[in-house]
């Protein structure tokens, strides 16, 4: 049952929770008869939040037995069984390892050297078998980039995947995400040009160029791609991407008008809420994975893989996307922890994940923080990310 209906086309509407003589229940009590109730309340807006907290965000129902206090020995055991589920759980979420920390075990050597020189020697005596993996000619390019500051060997190993693989859209956009993990936005421009030009039918290949023609300050080209994505399209519908194409078009238009005018507009407005705004985008289309969200005693699992998920897979495919956007209301405080556990792609190599996450999205003081993860380890919970509102971090 949803009470409170989202004030934007993004969607992000929470179900209602019931309060039965106190015990507040996030599923519908269905074993009470008529004859149980004594009265029933609806309770919509702050009301709930205030006296509910973030399980009342979506409204509350308030059911009133005759007796004034309804206890069902079945309701009862599945309450204390939601407690101990709860703390499992919690265990296991914060038992996971960091996506952050993850080595490569084929680069193993390259991280044993204690110097720039010797993993550089490492690198030429083993330059054969990277040319011919350019998923690890990538991730050596980030390492001598991170480890060792050197941006003219990572330049040399990634130009070296540009021209070898320029045919290969999902090592070129791995590669993009490269670049701009770094900031050589120029750079990944050049290649998401290219993967347009190789997939013109994706959704996504024009999404992405809008995206890195508004980091680079070009808004007229950044607001006629987007436009074009949502006039030109025989059927447009409320899909992922058509959401993000929506927040990301808005988003601009609004923040090129604070620049031009003292006039604010803020995203708020359109949402209801302030947003924080965690958007995934990864480089192979048939990756399958979970994304975990938690802010306990709150969990959210967004399933994708074609078996729990194939209308969102389905709908990928067929507009050509890869991308998938998260919004947090900052007002809720605390800290969100994003786990994610990978199934793989249909082949052996890695997929290569891009997360940014938006602070004060749509406000003049509107910030971001890009990170770029190797996936590669199956079946394993990893922690992505954490978001602590409290600290605005």
């Amino acid at each position: 049952v949803y009470l409170r209906e989202s004030k934007t086309l993004l969607g992000g509407s929470k179900a209602a929770v019931y309060d039965l003589d106190g015990l507040v229940l996030d599923n519908p009590p269905l074993f009470l008869t008529m004859q149980d109730i004594d009265r029933i309340a609806i309770i919509r807006g702050s009301g709930a939040s205030n006296r509910y907290g973030q399980r009342g965000q979506g409204g509350v129902i308030v059911i009133n037995t005759k007796q004034g206090n309804f206890i069902d020995p079945e309701a009862t055991q599945k309450f204390k069984d939601s407690i101990t589920l709860r703390k499992k759980r919690d265990i296991e979420a914060f038992k996971t390892a960091s996506l952050d920390t993850e080595i490569p075990v084929e680069l193993k050597n390259l991280y044993d050297a204690d110097s720039e020189e010797k993993a550089s020697q490492v690198y030429e005596d083993q330059v054969a078998n990277f040319d011919n993996s350019p998923y690890k000619a990538i991730a050596v390019g980030a390492y001598f980039l991170k480890k060792w500051k050197s941006k003219e060997k990572a330049g040399e190993i990634w130009n070296s995947v540009k021209t070898n693989y320029s045919s290969n859209a999902p090592v070129l956009k791995a590669l993009a995400y490269s670049y701009e993990e770094n900031g050589d936005l120029l750079a990944a421009m050049q290649l998401y040009r290219a993967i347009a030009s190789l997939r013109p039918n994706y959704v996504q290949s024009y999404r992405d160029l809008a995206n890195i023609n508004t980091q680079l300050g070009n808004h007229g080209k950044a607001l006629n791609l987007y436009a074009t994505q949502l006039l030109d399209r025989a059927e447009v519908r409320q899909t992922a991407m058509d959401s993000i194409i929506n927040i990301e078009s808005h988003n601009l238009i609004a923040r090129h008008k604070m620049e031009m005018s003292s006039q604010v507009i803020d995203i708020e407005q359109t949402l209801g809420y302030s947003p924080i705004r965690v958007l995934l985008e990864w480089n192979n289309g048939e990756a399958e994975f979970d994304l975990q969200c938690m802010n306990p005693p709150n969990y959210y699992t967004w399933r994708h893989t074609f078996n729990r998920n194939p209308e969102s897979i389905t709908d990928e495919k067929t507009q050509g996307y890869s991308s998938k956007q998260f919004l947090i209301n900052e007002n809720l405080g605390g800290k969100w922890r994003f786990n994610l556990k990978y199934f793989g792609n249909k082949s052996n190599e890695p997929t290569y994940l891009k997360v940014t996450t938006y602070f004060d999205y749509g406000k003049p003081t509107q910030r971001k923080e890009l990170k770029v993860f190797r996936l590669a380890l199956l079946d394993t919970n990893m922690h992505l990310l954490t978001i602590d509102i409290d600290t605005n971090g």
